[in-house]
């Protein structure tokens, strides 16, 4: 006897990709839930696999990939590139496009709004680096929660780690954030 799948089981395919936008907003939202994302210029069709780790540390894991088009990578080309996703158990990437969702509050932006206890329980650890020096140190989950608390913010995380490098020829401005897989 065959194994039929029960009835009533949505085909994922069959979704569009703007309903999506309601749970699945932010780049710390399709991390969690595995979704790939690409980026692909207009112009000269420069495809690029967008790497969610940087753009969370860099932006911050609130920031939302939907509706947004900035200028393509490539030298000299002047187009803008959409974001495109592929949801797991799904075969292809549609453009990051959809309106806001009805009845659904606008998301704080900024870092300032991030707590420990939302980049520690996701799969993260805090970290602080100092780009000119190349210094790095990823705080570890326990230190973070015993030094700050689970409710602090990253600025407030960045004001106690005093906001310079430790390295006495350098002292530029440290940044804190998500510590990248690796590291």
């Amino acid at each position: 006897m065959q194994n039929i799948p029960a009835m009533g089981a949505k085909n994922l395919d069959r979704i569009p990709l703007a309903e999506w936008r309601r749970t699945v907003e932010t780049v710390w939202d399709m991390q969690q839930a595995g979704w790939e994302v690409i980026s692909r210029c207009r112009t000269c069709g420069l495809t690029m696999l967008v790497d969610l780790d940087l753009v969370g540390w860099t932006l911050g894991p609130r920031t939302s990939l939907w509706n947004k088009h900035p200028q393509c990578r490539r030298l000299g080309c002047q187009g803008v590139v959409d974001f495109q996703a592929k949801v797991p158990r799904r075969g292809i990437f549609e453009v990051l496009a959809a309106e806001w969702p009805p009845g659904k509050d606008p998301m704080p932006t900024g870092t300032a709004t991030i707590t420990v206890a939302e980049i520690i329980i996701g799969p993260g650890r805090i970290g602080a680096e100092c780009r000119p020096c190349a210094w790095k140190r990823v705080l570890s989950p326990a230190e973070t929660i015993t030094t700050f608390g689970l409710g602090a913010t990253l600025d407030q995380v960045q004001a106690g780690l005093r906001r310079k490098c430790p390295n006495p020829e350098c002292r530029a401005t440290v940044r804190v954030g998500k510590a990248r897989r690796g590291r």
